[in-house]
């Protein structure tokens, strides 16, 4: 990145301290337990894809002002190395044997719908509601990319400099940050959020090239919305089993 900019300062002050204080306040209780139908959840997932992309196109506004590359920023080709790809794998394995974890056992699949029902009703509940849901995990998965993987890591590295601890700052807190934005959906999911974010960021770090993390990010919300259609599916069955 280079010396950061005062546009740089601007967009990691509300990255890193506007959002987790808003999201501290008052954002778990304003989603927590509410009921939302399909035309709410539809509204959400429009409103919020097109803030996701509207962020992201500010940072690539501010990375290209500074005559900085675009790749720089995480948007260019991976550089192959093997550790990236390694721990690529393992993200993917452990969040797939998570899921799997927790359909395991009628208990498990009525204790994980009571949660997802009450940390997060936006989740989609019908095939209808999968495609706007889809759009929105894309949108998600590509920009908070850019936000907090590209952006912040690197304005991080730059704050930091070559100390010896570099990349474990510059990884470990964006994690931290991008966890306690998401701390309306509970201490429980924002501790899962907080290790699969530095995993991401390691990949970053690692590979210099966001592409795999947006693939992965993409690939877990979108098992998510599955998982949630999924637990809706079997707890109707069981329900009239009874």
């Amino acid at each position: 990145m280079g010396s950061p900019t005062a546009l740089d300062h601007i967009l990691a002050l509300l990255l890193g301290l506007a959002l987790p204080i808003l999201s501290l306040l008052g954002g778990r209780d304003a989603l927590r337990g509410e009921a939302y139908d399909r035309a709410e959840k539809f509204a959400l997932y429009r409103g919020n894809s097109i803030a996701l992309w509207l962020a992201a196109a500010v940072v690539c506004g501010v990375w290209l002002l500074a005559d900085r590359p675009l790749s720089g920023l995480g948007l260019g080709v991976p550089n192959g190395s093997w550790p990236a790809g390694l721990l690529a794998c393992a993200l993917a394995t452990s969040f797939l044997v998570d899921s799997w974890l927790q359909l395991r056992t009628p208990e498990r699949r009525r204790q994980t719908h009571e949660r997802a029902r009450r940390d997060t009703p936006f989740l989609p509940a019908s095939r209808a509601e999968f495609a706007p849901y889809a759009l929105l995990a894309v949108s998600a998965g590509v920009c908070e990319e850019v936000l907090f993987r590209g952006h912040l890591i690197r304005y991080v590295q730059a704050l930091v400099g070559d100390c010896p601890l570099q990349h474990v700052i510059a990884v470990g807190l964006p994690a931290v940050v991008f966890a306690l934005v998401h701390l309306y959906q509970g201490w429980r999911t924002v501790a899962k959020i907080g290790l699969g974010a530095a995993a991401l960021g390691t990949i970053f770090v690692l590979s210099g090239s966001l592409w795999v993390c947006m693939a992965l990010h993409i690939a877990i919300d979108l098992v998510g919305g599955m998982l949630a259609l999924r637990l809706e599916s079997l707890g109707a069955a069981e329900q009239h089993e009874e």
